[in-house]
């Protein structure tokens, strides 16, 4: 294959696997934390500062902080440029996937990896509603073909860095980066090292900058865990986690873990040392975050369970006819639970997709009823029912999202509530927070399909 074609083969390849895949979901939606990170990026771009101390705000992350600040131009499309960037993440992985599986276990070994992967029901929904948590599972990935590779170490720490203003486990893979090349060089590099504590840097000063809290995020962080009421702590990382990874990877992964253990444990090569090295990393550094007050949820178990899936894929690509003993029954077992489990699998795929395309109109439908809100400037203050709709308002409305009150009954004001209790329930934050049932009341100025207004001014 000539070389421009090998350039261009993964680009197309990760824009042909992003598009079906916005065909196939909607398009997506923009998750909470997303919404967010829009809103920051909109009050810093309009010369103000973000409001990272609101009640129930997420983590603030410097990427998303920044991503707010480049899409903002865009106005209204704001949301709408940041599903295109989820979806090709998405894409993205998919092609990284398939080159480290690749690098195991032949051709074959990267398409089953991507078809294990693209078959994860969590891994989709976080990517389709724009979680960066994909995008850091695909930086720390490039990292580790890049290591697998030989290649320089900016090639390595460039993408760490990147990653390290999603996930603070990015930094201690940094710092294990720079451990392996004081190994090999007895040396490292300045701009090693300034790469290395460049995202520390920079969260750190955001925290301090905006909220005179070096240490805001952590704080922040363990405030909502108690307030939301999430698992962590030693109990749940030894309890839940596992869980959340088999919510991942399911049966045929688990199954295919022992097939992966046999087969690569025999002269096992550069390849699959770095992502095994990788998979282990991430798992302690998720461990040390949740022993500080992290939540253990699945998004954070992203990058060890996709390093298990592109383990599996490369060990069942390797296999050839001859094979005997254990490695022979592992196989048998694997093929066997994959095919058994796809009935399940493409029932929960089907599932996720209508429950995807929902979310995605109850979203479409909030912008719309909040644009519609902006003929009723002088109707203030404003009002929603959860803290869901707060970034997603405020950000319309160009309001400070602390200025939004939450309703709870009919009073002066104009207010944006659910137009179905369906709707109200899956427009919640989380299980634990439900908003009140909205009071009927006063003239009904606008309406949008899932969400309308009520004006009393």
């Amino acid at each position: 294959m000539p070389p421009h074609s090998t350039a261009w083969a993964a680009p197309i390849a990760a824009a042909t696997v992003a598009a079906a895949l916005w065909a196939l979901f909607a398009g997506g939606s923009v998750n909470y934390d997303a919404a967010y990170g829009l809103l920051w990026g909109y009050q810093v771009a309009a010369g103000s500062a973000p409001e990272f101390v609101v009640p129930l705000a997420p983590t603030p992350k410097p990427l998303a902080l920044l991503l707010g600040v480049v899409l903002s131009p865009l106005g209204d499309g704001a949301a709408t440029g940041l599903r295109v960037l989820s979806f090709v993440t998405l894409g993205a992985l998919a092609v990284v996937c398939f080159s480290c599986a690749r690098s195991i276990g032949g051709r074959a070994g990267g398409v089953l990896a991507v078809v294990l992967v693209l078959g994860s029901v969590p891994l989709l929904s976080f990517g389709t509603r724009g979680y960066l948590d994909v995008l850091f599972v695909v930086l720390a990935l490039a990292a580790a073909r890049s290591l697998a590779r030989d290649a320089s170490g900016a090639r390595v720490a460039g993408p760490l860095a990147i990653a390290g203003l999603i996930r603070p486990e990015a930094w201690v893979l940094a710092a294990a980066h720079l451990a392996w090349v004081w190994r090999v060089d007895r040396r490292v590099p300045r701009g090693l090292m300034v790469l290395a504590a460049s995202p520390v840097a920079v969260w750190l000063l955001c925290d301090l900058a905006v909220t005179g809290d070096p240490l805001w995020s952590l704080t922040g962080t363990r405030a909502n865990v108690q307030a939301l009421g999430r698992d962590t702590g030693l109990g749940s990382l030894l309890t839940t986690a596992p869980r959340r990874i088999g919510e991942i990877v399911r049966e045929p992964v688990l199954v295919g873990s022992l097939l992966a253990l046999l087969t690569l444990r025999r002269q096992p090569a550069r390849p699959e040392l770095v992502l095994v090295a990788l998979g282990g990393l991430s798992l302690l550094s998720f461990a040390g975050l949740v022993l500080a007050g992290s939540p253990v949820i699945g998004r954070y178990l992203l990058l060890p369970s996709v390093v298990l899936i592109v383990l599996v894929g490369g060990a069942a690509g390797r296999l050839r006819r001859d094979v005997r003993g254990a490695v022979a029954v592992a196989a048998v077992a694997f093929g066997a639970v994959a095919v058994a489990t796809i009935p399940a699998q493409l029932d929960r795929l089907s599932t996720l997709r209508t429950a995807l395309r929902a979310q995605t109109t109850i979203e479409r439908d909030l912008e719309a009823t909040a644009r519609s809100a902006r003929a009723f400037a002088d109707c203030r203050p404003v009002f929603v029912e959860g803290h869901r709709q707060v970034p997603v308002v405020a950000r319309t409305l160009g309001l400070r999202a602390a200025t939004i009150r939450l309703y709870r009954g009919p009073t002066d004001g104009l207010a944006l509530v659910a137009a179905t209790a369906r709707v109200r329930r899956l427009a919640a934050l989380d299980r634990t927070v439900r908003p009140a049932s909205a009071a009927s009341g006063g003239p009904r100025s606008e309406a949008s399909g899932s969400w309308r207004l009520i004006r009393r001014c």
